[in-house]
């Protein structure tokens, strides 16, 4: 049984098997937030107003246990890690090619999606350079407190 005032971060990049994370957690009953560029941009809004990251999404859209695949949880980890001192993180992780390839992918699917305009002005190279930082500097904040961070790679089996 999960405790109510214990939160999921997936804090890994798009692509990476956070599609099927959140599947894997709403059959858990975890009540899941995922991909949603206007509750990302609620999150930022509320941390530059120095309330709890998730203050104004709650408010409009209730309680969720989990949230995955928002850049505001991936890039504020340490804020909501300080904020909700029960919550636990997830890093999803990809091999860098396969993940640049299907971000390609994506990219030419929806070439209009506000979710990548970000992605249209940086170089592979680049993407690969923000992920690969990205992960490191997680792991880097979790050395100590292992318990707190679950590394899955997806797309190689991890379940």
């Amino acid at each position: 049984m999960k405790d109510e005032t214990e939160k999921i971060f997936c804090i890994g990049f798009h692509k990476t098997g956070t599609t099927s994370l959140a599947a894997a957690l709403e059959q858990l009953r975890y009540k899941v937030k995922h991909g949603n560029k206007p509750q990302s941009d609620q999150i930022e809004t509320a941390l530059q107003h120095g309330k709890l990251a998730l203050s104004i999404v709650q408010a409009q859209l209730g309680e969720f246990d989990a949230w995955a695949d928002l850049y505001a949880v991936r890039r504020h980890y340490a804020v909501l890690d300080q904020q909700y001192p029960n919550a636990r993180f997830i890093l999803t992780v990809r091999d860098s090619e396969q993940w640049i390839e299907s971000c390609k992918r994506q990219r030419e699917r929806r070439a209009d999606s506000p979710y990548f305009h970000y992605w249209y002005y940086q170089t592979e190279d680049q993407w690969a350079v923000e992920k690969m930082t990205h992960e490191w500097l997680v792991r880097s904040y979790f050395a100590e407190r292992s318990n707190k961070l679950l590394v899955m790679n997806i797309t190689e089996g991890d379940g």
